[in-house]
């Protein structure tokens, strides 16, 4: 989330051809995958953890979500 958030305020402040980075529409689609791919990341590790916390965990489980979160933040 702290790359989000640095990102936004890059996107706010940087100009190009008298406009901000965030105001084009090629960057805004850009912007809500990055978010996508962030709270999915979330989600996984959240199910995660309710399994580790139940006991019902495996080291696969725990395999997946960890490469599965990777590839998507990257």
């Amino acid at each position: 989330m702290g790359c989000y958030d640095y990102m936004m305020k890059y996107l706010k402040t940087r100009q190009q051809f008298g406009n901000s980075l965030f105001s084009y529409q090629l960057i805004q689609d850009k912007i809500v995958k990055v978010m996508i791919n962030v709270q999915a990341s979330l989600l996984l590790v959240a199910q995660a953890q309710k399994l580790m916390e139940q006991g019902k965990a495996t080291i696969g489980h725990l395999a997946f979500v960890k490469a599965a979160s990777t590839k998507m933040i990257r």
